[in-house]
């Protein structure tokens, strides 16, 4: 899969093109699939109706997936425009899959919609896709703080937490959509920036994910990590802060127990 730029009608365009089977399963597993995480999440988390899901579209892939799924719950498919992401994702895949079998070759935008390569099509630049141009980070000058995040948006509650321990916090989001070696060089970038720690903010259900950045954070050089909990600590949970603490500074608490600063 290339991420290419067009010229459009002289004006540049960025794409993504596809070329064979390979190329549709990498955009699937990398960008779809997220996307369509995405989308759920928006949906779930708003405090609109499904009937007005329709305020949610955004000129991003997720939003590209809610208005397709919006728009088939609402035309009576049966099923709720939350379930309808997953659906309309597995589709699009189908037919990328019809598409390059026959051999075409097919661009897609930044919103998710897609047209197909023509003899006259003049691409101007063209390299290998790299997620770290559309993941969503931030690290700030003279931070202490980062927080790791698996949605596509802070939590309320993590901002006015950092805020008061750090304005300056730097943050991950889509935590999933990055490699190991990705998140282990945005963290020696924060610590080149004066980052001493990161907080998180979690149900702490997914431990093998827990394992994973606590080992990047380590390779980068950060030794300190916070956790609030918000959905208790499981014997399997305190299992896992067990053996983290044994390399790490950690320090854990619930929601209802939470410190005031660092």
């Amino acid at each position: 899969m290339k991420s290419i730029t067009i010229d459009f009608y002289g004006k540049e365009a960025d794409y993504l093109l596809l070329q064979d089977v390979d190329d549709v399963m990498e955009y699937g597993t990398k960008i779809l699939q997220r996307d369509a995480c995405i989308a759920a999440q928006r949906m779930l988390k708003t405090g609109l109706q499904p009937d007005q899901f329709d305020h949610l579209i955004t000129h991003d892939g997720p939003g590209g997936i809610i208005a397709n799924a919006y728009y088939k719950s609402s035309m009576g498919s049966g099923v709720a425009a939350v379930f309808e992401a997953g659906i309309v994702s597995d589709e699009k895949i189908e037919r990328l899959l019809g598409h390059v079998s026959n051999g075409e070759e097919v661009m897609i935008n930044k919103v998710g919609g897609f047209c197909f390569r023509t003899p006259d099509t003049k691409i101007l630049r063209e390299g290998p896709y790299d997620p770290m141009e559309e993941a969503a980070y931030v690290i700030n000058d003279d931070t202490k703080f980062i927080n790791l995040e698996n949605d596509a948006e802070l939590e309320k509650h993590t901002i006015k937490y950092l805020e008061k321990v750090d304005p300056n916090y730097s943050y991950v989001c889509n935590l999933r959509s990055f490699s190991s070696q990705q998140l282990e060089d945005i963290f020696r970038m924060f610590k080149s920036k004066g980052g001493e720690a990161a907080y998180l903010y979690t149900t702490g259900f997914d431990i093998p994910q827990i394992h994973d950045y606590c080992r990047a954070l380590r390779r980068a050089g950060v030794d300190k990590i916070d956790f609030e909990f918000n959905s208790g600590i499981t014997d399997e949970l305190q299992d896992a802060i067990d053996t983290i603490s044994e390399k790490m500074e950690v320090r854990v608490w619930e929601s209802k127990r939470a410190p005031k600063g660092p």
